[in-house]
């Protein structure tokens, strides 16, 4: 557990879940309205983002807790929190700063659900993602000419196939629950020198190593498509490149549809 100087943000360490716990209460440094709003940042290899669920929340006495989920792991986090008018936004104080690292565990990786952090996993990669790169593009042939003309839309984020090996009981068990609860994931595995992706899953086949029935050991294996983080919880996610602007609905019509519409989407 760390805090920051001034006593208003405190960090710790949640190895069960490689999480960070937060806490802030600026009344340990001055009396605050009944309600201010507080946000949270967390800065990590030069990039500052809001942490999820932390961003311009109500805080009766200006206490809040939260949990961040998705902290990079084996580098440096640095947190701090704004102090800001509920109805205006604007900054009344900003705290000091409190940092903390995630130890990155090797060889495993984690594969963690956003949603419900306690469904998340370290896992043994036996299948690397396989890295799959699609473009949408068109080629037109035209008569006389040698080169056709190519039409391309932006690269878009990986797809393959991602697998996990189980080799217990609890690990089954865990493994199982993870999978039933609708993504998006986030996988980290920094110990391969791969980026944090976030994964949407579509099928999983998970074969037996053997055919002894009291045997628990499977090799999972998982077709993922990466997409985008998602803004907020439940929300649409999308390919890297394409846009938000999807259909409001669970199952839209063609109609409903266009060339650059979201192709993944969170439970």
């Amino acid at each position: 557990m760390t805090s920051s100087s001034d006593g208003v943000v405190t960090a710790t360490l949640d190895p069960t879940t490689a999480s960070v716990k937060l806490s802030v209460n600026w009344h340990t440094l001055h009396p605050t309205p009944s309600y201010v709003a507080i946000t949270v940042f967390r800065t990590a290899n030069g990039t500052t983002d809001v942490v999820r669920g932390m961003d311009s929340i109500l805080a009766p006495g200006g206490v809040l807790n939260g949990i961040d989920h998705e902290a990079p792991l084996g580098v440096a986090c640095t947190y701090s929190a704004t102090e800001n008018t509920p109805s205006t936004g604007a900054v009344l104080y900003t705290s000091t700063t409190a940092t903390v690292t995630i130890a990155a565990p090797s060889p495993v990786a984690w594969l963690k659900h956003l949603m419900m952090p306690k469904l998340s996993q370290q896992v043994s990669i036996n299948v690397m993602p396989t890295g799959d790169l699609d473009i949408q593009q068109g080629v037109f042939a035209q008569a006389g000419e040698e080169f056709p003309n190519v039409v391309q839309d932006v690269r878009q984020g990986e797809t393959g196939t991602l697998g996990v090996k189980v080799t217990t009981l609890v690990q089954l068990t865990a493994m199982r629950a993870l999978m039933k609860a609708a993504g998006p994931y986030l996988l980290q595995m920094p110990g391969y020198n791969e980026d944090d992706r976030y994964l949407a899953i579509g099928r999983i086949s998970a074969p037996r190593v053997t055919w002894k029935p009291d045997d628990p050991r499977r090799n999972y294996l998982m077709e993922f498509t990466e997409v985008d983080r998602p803004p907020t919880f439940g929300a649409t996610v999308s390919i890297p490149g394409r846009t938000l602007d999807d259909s409001l609905v669970a199952y839209p019509l063609v109609s409903n549809r266009s060339a650059s519409t979201v192709i993944a989407k969170s439970a």
